[in-house]
């Protein structure tokens, strides 16, 4: 009976959102208030999940990069699962001194099957795990009446002097190392010091938060009750960080980041640093904290993983800004209008007409509720695959306008940016 209910813990309690029936997380990328994630709902007080950056409005800490095939486990689930795992502010991890409790007892054990690590290691780490309540309080939703979006509240945050200064800085200090990244991988040096940037203003704010505690945290102890899926998700990400430990590709001791867990430069999360963190260096690991090739590599290879398409900007100039625009944003996060439907909403893009139909677009919707305005923009592609950074609109539109200014100044060019237009 006992193996029986490890094995269920395989398919639910760690590794696949889809495997746990929990209500699935929002597909919107349009957010509730300005709040490195992303895109969808706000959940927490001030307004991001992703660390110290800051740079998201919904509250999402890289959902795109946490979901687990629900093909690597073939258990059911048995009912009950996920109440056993998930209790809000829970702080029962063990009930003795090096005694874990029932559940994560369990849990260790559903892990140690599934990928093949030593329980006395997994069991060790557990042992260490301590209730965090200012993370719990960082992620606990605000009460009350949500705040107001504000685009250019939030775009002012990133496109400024300071940070621009700073990037600039990085920019001169690792050209060589840029530039050839920015060729082997076909993305834009600009973007990919623009996401460094955005993230951690370079380095200067990586978190200080135990990432080991804070993964537990969140998984078993996640503060809102409406979002197991958040749970599920934050549970996989820790088996993920707690596999990478076990291969030494990090020491989940000491390992350090946002209170949503995201480490190093790029403030990746365990999941896409298993997926996508490259060691440049051929050093025989992964270094997203102190070496720059690995962080700009890692970036440049998770965005084509993505969809990034070297041959395409990110956004293409509207003709004309009115309010009939918004019947055509639907707040996904993959564009969905072809060339015809473009044709349909009079909207005609200043390309070649093959060009236009040989991809998807999208409209979007930057709104600001404070001043009463919406700017809409055509997005393509490119767009989509900042989105998987950080399910923001808000949140790639400042990175896209970041790199842009950044572009502009390294250059000391007055032209059109390479993301509003094609390349020639």
């Amino acid at each position: 009976m006992r193996s029986l209910l490890v094995l269920s813990f395989v398919s639910c309690l760690a590794f696949s959102l889809a495997a746990c029936s929990s209500p699935k997380a929002p597909t919107s990328a349009r957010g509730a208030t300005t709040g490195i994630s992303a895109q969808v709902d706000a959940t927490a007080a001030n307004d991001t999940a992703r660390g110290a950056s800051q740079a998201s409005e919904t509250q999402e800490p890289e959902a795109e990069a946490t979901v687990v095939s629900v093909t690597e486990s073939t258990a059911e689930p048995q009912p009950g699962t996920e109440a056993l795992l998930f209790q809000p502010f829970r702080e029962d991890f063990q009930t003795a001194p090096g005694q874990l409790s029932p559940y994560l007892q369990q849990w260790a054990e559903a892990l140690a099957q599934e990928r093949n690590i030593p329980l006395p290691l997994i069991e060790g780490l557990l042992n260490q795990v301590r209730y965090d309540p200012q993370v719990i309080r960082l992620m606990t939703p605000a009460q009350g009446r949500a705040a107001k979006k504000s685009w250019s509240a939030y775009r002012e945050r990133f496109v400024e002097q300071v940070r621009l200064q700073a990037g600039l800085k990085f920019w001169r200090s690792n050209e060589a190392e840029i530039a050839k990244v920015a060729e082997q991988y076909q993305i834009p040096a600009s973007v990919l010091v623009a996401i460094i940037g955005v993230e951690t203003i370079f380095g200067q704010y990586i978190g200080d938060f135990k990432v080991l505690n804070t993964l537990a945290n969140l998984g078993f102890s996640y503060p809102d009750a409406r979002r197991p899926e958040r749970a599920a998700m934050f549970r996989a990400q820790l088996a993920d960080f707690i596999e990478l430990h076990h291969q030494e590709k990090l020491d989940a001791n000491s390992a350090r980041g946002s209170f949503a867990g995201a480490m190093g430069l790029p403030q990746f999360m365990p999941t896409s640093i298993k997926k996508w963190a490259i060691d440049a260096e051929d050093k025989g690991h992964v270094d997203l904290y102190g070496s720059i090739p690995d962080t700009l590599a890692s970036v440049a290879n998770f965005l084509n993983h993505h969809g990034w398409q070297h041959d395409l900007p990110v956004f293409l100039t509207l003709p004309h800004q009115q309010p009939s625009l918004a019947q055509w944003v639907d707040g996904g996060l993959t564009p969905t209008l072809s060339w015809s439907d473009l044709q349909e909403a009079q909207i005609t893009p200043d390309i070649d007409p093959q060009k236009g139909k040989e991809q998807q677009f999208a409209l979007i919707d930057l709104v600001d509720e404070v001043q009463g305005q919406t700017e809409f923009r055509l997005a393509t592609a490119n767009f989509f695959a900042l989105t998987a950074y950080n399910r923001s609109y808000f949140y790639a539109s400042a990175v896209a306008d970041f790199a842009c200014a950044l572009e502009q100044a390294f250059y000391r060019s007055t032209a059109t940016c390479q993301l509003w237009r094609y390349p020639q």
